[in-house]
């Protein structure tokens, strides 16, 4: 039964935020990316350029930090990931071909009304990096989202969410037009 449902919800969360998006191989872009005209618009279809894993739990509270530093740890471990993001979140990152880790923010930051770890992840890597997560969260509530430079709906709309929904404010967003890039 644990196995059925973690199907169930891989491939809701996998159809659901790659809607929009051809899966291609890390050294290729795919004729979707060359030839994708970007949306003037967030309201249309703009490119879904990159994503994030956010997992967020309790820092005050011993079990919800040691299951998601436990969670971080085998996330690096999975996919040998030993570099740092070096660009800021709000950043779609393009040109990153890498996963790579975001510092932990041990307090509320950002959208969100607590801590919370996250993982950069290029297109190329997301079913994979879906499914670990899915798989091996435990009991922690994870949001995955695409980055477009829409950040409102990136993190609203078209985010999808594994354990419990989570309100955010979307009121700190700043960027909302495709490839809109927050500056550090």
């Amino acid at each position: 039964m644990k196995l059925l449902f973690g199907g169930m919800v891989l491939v809701f969360v996998w159809g659901s935020v790659v809607a929009h998006v051809t899966p291609h191989d890390k050294n290729v872009i795919s004729t979707f990316y060359k030839d994708h005209t970007p949306s003037p618009s967030c309201d249309e279809e703009p490119r879904l350029i990159s994503y994030h894993v956010h997992a967020l739990f309790w820092p005050k509270n011993n079990a919800s930090t040691h299951s998601a530093l436990a969670f971080r740890d085998a996330f690096i471990a999975r996919f040998g990931l030993s570099e740092n993001c070096s660009f800021a979140a709000g950043d779609p990152a393009p040109s990153q071909t890498q996963m790579c880790i975001f510092e932990i923010d041990w307090d509320a930051a950002g959208p969100f009304p607590t801590a919370q770890l996250s993982f950069f992840v290029p297109p190329h890597f997301l079913l994979e990096a879906v499914t670990f997560t899915v798989q091996n969260k435990g009991s922690l509530d994870v949001l995955v989202h695409p980055n477009s430079g829409c950040e409102t709906n990136d993190h609203t709309v078209w985010a999808r969410w594994s354990g419990f929904q989570w309100p955010l404010d979307a009121s700190i967003f700043g960027c909302d037009y495709p490839g809109c890039v927050v500056p550090n």
